[in-house]
């Protein structure tokens, strides 16, 4: 009987493992499979902003390239399983083994500037980098690990925009607030550092690009998105960073109807969106008219571009008007003369009058 319910108690805990396996799997690739489902645009280097977002807004099952990249690399972000990590970290941390929970929140905190976290690792994340200062005893120890702490999470930790605030010691907080008070920070403006870039996210934190944002001087993970642009991705320096201007290759070469992508596509769903404001291709069409018009060279034209035939026929017509004229009587063409010299010497009487009256006046 006890071989039975033995043999029962493992084919139980087998099944249960592979639905947890097949669960993670699905959770794993379930994001992947719904990416796939959706058509992703892809803005052309003529298309506007303002246009190309309202056509991905419009069309159904649509993501920019720029919203595609960013589900992709928080789904990568997803492989660490930081959450799994935190609970095993908790066990040991509420079972009173400090040392190895310790160890356990650290290397939670090493993974910080290896992906693009959501809000929700971020937390995690966060968490261990304060629980990892409160086991330190060494005072400058522990000012290192919360500056840490605070370059990480980079916005003003309070109980109002941290949850899990009171879950620690108050002189700990405390300590943790001044150090924010009193670190110089630099203002980022990300509009004159990103301008092809449409998400920025520093340590993960999707980031406002028309606003300025307050950063303690430190190191980052940035990331910037684009719908027409490659993916910049960098740790590095606030200074060095707010020294650059970023200019990625485009995503898309041509113009209008000669459009192409210029990468090779993960996606057989990546397609371009085209400017409707394009012109569209005029074809040449012609008429049964035109096809019918003789197109042969008009001899009796080309015989005008002949010299000795342009001379010849010029003498003729010379010949032509002297014969017409010879046949008029002289006298007829003496009083016509008589007759136009009289009507310009009266003309010239009336011109000088009506300059004289000008003149008065």
């Amino acid at each position: 009987m006890r071989s039975v319910n033995k043999g029962l108690y493992f084919f139980i805990k087998f099944k249960l493992l592979f639905i947890a396996q097949k669960i993670s799997l699905f959770i794993f690739f379930a994001p992947q499979a719904l990416l796939a489902q959706n058509t992703i645009w892809v803005k052309a280097p003529h298309t506007s902003l303002d246009e190309f977002k309202a056509s991905v807004e419009t069309l159904d099952s649509s993501l920019s390239y720029a919203e595609y990249k960013l589900r992709q690399r928080r789904a990568m972000a997803k492989a660490f399983k930081l959450k799994d990590k935190l609970l095993q970290a908790q066990k040991l941390y509420l079972s009173g083994e400090n040392k190895k929970a310790i160890r356990a929140f650290q290397k939670i905190t090493r993974l910080a500037p290896l992906a693009d976290w959501d809000e929700e690792d971020r937390r995690i994340l966060l968490y261990s980098f304060l629980r990892t200062a409160q086991s330190e005893e060494n005072e400058d120890k522990r000012k290192a690990l919360l500056f840490s702490a605070m370059n990480f999470a980079f916005f003003p930790i309070s109980s109002e925009s941290y949850k899990d605030y009171n879950l620690f010691p108050p002189p700990l907080m405390e300590e943790f607030r001044l150090i924010q008070e009193k670190t110089p920070a630099l203002y980022a403006h990300w509009e004159s550092v990103f301008p092809h870039h449409q998400i920025i996210l520093i340590n993960g934190k999707k980031m406002r690009k028309g606003e300025k944002a307050r950063l303690p001087q430190s190191y980052y993970r940035v990331s910037a998105f684009s719908s027409s642009h490659q993916i910049w991705t960098q740790n590095l320096n606030l200074s060095e960073l707010l020294s650059k201007r970023i200019q990625a290759k485009r995503l898309s070469k041509g113009y209008c109807e000669n459009l192409k992508l210029a990468f090779d596509k993960e996606d057989q769903n990546i397609k371009i969106l085209n400017s409707s404001n394009c012109p569209r291709p005029v074809s040449l069409k012609f008429s049964n008219e035109s096809k019918n018009l003789n197109t042969k060279p008009d001899l009796d034209r080309l015989k005008s571009f002949d010299p000795s035939y342009s001379f010849n026929a010029l003498n003729k017509e010379n010949h032509s008007f002297k014969d017409k004229f010879s046949n008029i009587s002289p006298w007829l063409i003496a009083g016509v003369g008589v007759a136009v010299l009289s009507i310009a010497v009266s003309l010239n009487y009336s011109s000088n009058d009506k300059t004289a009256n000008d003149y008065i006046y």
